[in-house]
């Protein structure tokens, strides 16, 4: 059973995939799990920033924009699919995770269209999380191939080995 990115963890493979760096933006508004997520990906070699609202997402994309935004669609100030919208008719090039804990078929097919190539459903583990990362900066490596919208999966976690 996947263990959810919110409590301790001991320790991280080390992962040559992971080991260039690439910068990640984290939108989250459960701080735990944002915390977390950001440890473990920075344990990993990438670069986190993180924020808890869109408005934090904003800033933090207007500073230095990532290559690769994880948002929740759950935002206390937005949703999430809207500042993905968002996001991409600002910056183009940046690669979209999606995560939220009440999933639907509506949502997953709005995040695809919008360029998100992963669909995640909490609880998400660290791992998992680190694995949609890898896949979709490698995605990114290959862009101008025509796979710019193209989904690389839905995952959840409920009930997996």
């Amino acid at each position: 059973m996947y263990r959810q990115c919110t409590g301790l963890f001991l320790a991280l493979e080390n992962d040559s995939r992971a080991s260039m760096n690439s910068s990640i933006l984290i939108i989250e508004d459960e701080d735990r799990l944002r915390k977390n997520i950001a440890a473990y990906l920075t344990r990993g070699g990438f670069t986190v920033q993180q924020a808890a609202n869109a408005r934090d997402a904003r800033s933090a994309l207007n500073a230095a924009p990532p290559a690769i935004i994880v948002v929740d669609l759950g935002l206390p100030d937005a949703n999430g699919l809207e500042l993905l919208e968002e996001i991409q008719a600002g910056h183009r090039r940046i690669g979209a995770i999606v995560m939220t804990g009440q999933p639907s078929p509506e949502s997953t097919l709005k995040a695809a269209r919008l360029g998100a190539s992963v669909f995640l459903v909490k609880p998400v583990s660290c791992r998992q999380l680190r694995d949609a990362v890898i896949a979709v900066r490698e995605k990114l490596g290959g862009a101008g191939m025509g796979h710019e919208h193209e989904l690389i999966g839905t995952t959840s976690t409920t009930g997996a080995p």
